[in-house]
């Protein structure tokens, strides 16, 4: 497609129209297909598939048991935690791709013989609620009290608090943000794509909601929802 408009020129190349999958949760989903049982096998060999394309938002920093450094602590307030690109599934693009997205995205391309899109988004540890909006949060009479204090309230599992608080030690703003935190996923990554009209949602959590089973069941079709 080529769009020109008082003299400048823009050639874009390569489009595709498609399905597209969003696929995210936490270090589950970031499992890369390089490290799968069957990642060596399936990389060896891999030719390029222009109707497989990859999108995968990587984060500045894990959240890893370590304190976050000042420029990061920066970047995490302002919204700028993840960052990345459309590629053409190959050999270097599909290594380091989450291995659960690739093989579903392998598979529903097969099946279905049309273009899939799958956009990758996810943080080691981060409990359901950092992927729900704030708007539904606090709308809700069941989740509302998970925005106040979020670092000293019993709602949030103790494993990932203190994980945040290891982050955040040398952080000196009282509202210092975090991907842990309620609403923070979905603030630096999923509003930007909800004009996305996506076919459906990958998602593949961990064990960071398990110490309230009953909240969970209500998270989960509220996050549905």
């Amino acid at each position: 497609m080529e769009i020109e408009c008082n003299g400048s020129n823009i050639l874009l190349q390569k489009i595709l129209i498609c399905d597209l999958w969003r696929c995210y949760g936490q270090s589950n989903m970031e499992f890369p297909l390089k490290n799968a049982a069957t990642g060596s096998e399936e990389l060896k060999d891999m030719k390029e598939n222009n109707s497989l394309r990859l999108f995968k938002l990587n984060s500045i920093k894990e959240t890893d048991n370590t304190p976050w450094d000042s420029l990061t602590l920066i970047k995490t307030n302002q919204l700028k935690f993840f960052s990345g690109q459309w590629q053409i599934c190959n050999k270097n693009a599909a290594e380091n791709f989450s291995a659960v997205a690739y093989y579903f995205g392998k598979k529903i391309q097969e099946e279905e013989n049309i273009p899939i899109g799958l956009i990758q988004i996810d943080v080691g540890g981060s409990p359901i609620e950092s992927w729900i909006s704030r708007y539904i949060m606090e709308h809700d009479n069941l989740l509302v009290d998970m925005l106040n204090n979020w670092r000293k309230s019993d709602f949030i599992m103790p494993w990932v608090r203190e994980r945040a608080d290891t982050n955040l030690k040398y952080a000196s703003s009282a509202k210092q943000r975090h991907p842990y935190e309620p609403c923070y996923n979905y603030d630096s990554a999923i509003d930007s794509l909800t004009l996305f009209p996506i076919k459906g949602v990958v998602w593949y959590q961990g064990e960071s909601n398990t110490h309230n089973v009953e909240l969970y069941q209500h998270l989960f079709t509220t996050l549905i929802s």
